[in-house]
């Protein structure tokens, strides 16, 4: 959010053009310096400021629903303020995405959509935008729009890794892993770095009966700094399961060691549930091995 502010202040838009306007752009530089301070209270008080010095002042009432919006989570109190400035900057994407994301919110499906497109006629290769208006259309049953939108979201971008994840999961759910599983391995081959989808492609062999590709790759998945909880996971569960069947020491200790690296990064405050069942595997197959 500080690289938004930075940009923010420097927009030709933002130049003073009368008094007014240049007391409110002098309070909101101060706001910007006193949110890279990390100090967002004050930060809020000064664009609330400036909105009030310059009524007519867009970026000042954008700042103020940004900081609303991404750090105290109010969005039905940061709608008012980016409603203000889209009324006031229709052109600007970055208002109406910001909208779009405060009526997600506060589940204003139909208004949000309606922000979202607005972001991306201004900006057709907005990907955030169209990858929010994809979900929203998901949850409304609009299937073969919500592909569309996805797949125009990571032409738009291919290293912004949510589209990928959310097309693959959408094939997948709907019962076409072959498909889910070549838009998952495009993604890696596009972007190796996408450790996000690693564990997706394993659920997609391992539904497809393929366990042995499921290990192979996911042991790879594995092997890359960043790698996901989930792929630690999806190893550990799937040579434990092969251990079941074959009774190999070796996917037994393989096993306990992917379950034990998934454990160290579970969070157990958010998932104590699945944290409490990785170690309860580990117990049983340390016992078992006894």
């Amino acid at each position: 959010m500080a690289a938004a502010l930075l940009s923010l202040a420097l927009m030709p838009g933002l130049q003073a053009c009368d008094p007014s306007r240049a007391e409110s752009m002098r309070t909101l530089g101060e706001g910007i310096s006193r949110f890279q301070q990390n100090d967002a209270i004050s930060a809020l008080r000064l664009f609330e400021r400036a909105a009030e010095q310059d009524p007519s002042n867009a970026q000042a009432h954008h700042l103020v629903g940004l900081v609303l919006l991404q750090t105290y989570n109010n969005a039905g109190a940061a709608v008012e303020h980016l409603a203000r400035a889209v009324e006031l900057d229709d052109d600007e994407p970055d208002h109406h995405y910001q909208l779009g994301i405060a009526l997600g919110r506060i589940g204003e499906r139909t208004e949000a959509m309606n922000a979202l497109r607005a972001t991306v006629e201004r900006d057709p290769n907005h990907a955030r935008a169209l990858y929010r208006l994809g979900r929203l259309q998901l949850q409304g049953g609009e299937t073969t729009g919500a592909i569309s939108t996805f797949t125009r979201a990571i032409h738009a971008d291919p290293l912004f890794e949510q589209p990928w994840n959310a097309l693959g999961n959408l094939y997948f759910d709907r019962g076409r892993p072959q498909e889910a599983l070549a838009v998952f391995e495009n993604a890696i081959l596009i972007n190796p770095e996408a450790t996000s989808v690693y564990a997706d492609v394993g659920r997609v062999y391992l539904a497809m009966g393929e366990s042995d590709a499921a290990i192979e790759f996911l042991r790879e998945a594995s092997q890359h700094r960043g790698a996901p909880e989930a792929v630690h996971y999806n190893l550990g569960v799937s040579l434990r399961t092969r251990y079941e069947q074959s009774g190999r020491p070796s996917d037994r200790d393989d096993a306990i060691r992917s379950l034990t690296r998934a454990l160290g990064q579970c969070n157990a405050l958010a998932d104590r549930t699945r944290c409490s069942s990785i170690q309860r595997m580990i117990t049983e197959l340390q016992r078992g091995g006894n």
